[in-house]
């Protein structure tokens, strides 16, 4: 991610990205969900993805 360095403050691009159920899933086991909000901000997740993450059932193939 490239970053603008204006007057001593950080500005940020908007990124966005699209991700599945994976790679929510895998960070939030091994304890590093955050690493989404610090690499982009506002993270925005497809309300299937979301039920998925939720559904008891998930990861138990």
């Amino acid at each position: 991610m490239s970053l603008i360095f204006k007057i001593g403050i950080i500005c940020r691009k908007t990124v966005t990205i699209v991700s599945n159920t994976s790679l929510i899933s895998n960070l939030a086991q091994v304890g590093h969900l955050d690493l989404l909000r610090q690499l982009y901000g506002t993270i925005l997740i497809l309300e299937a993805v979301c039920e998925e993450l939720l559904d008891d059932r998930a990861g138990k193939r």
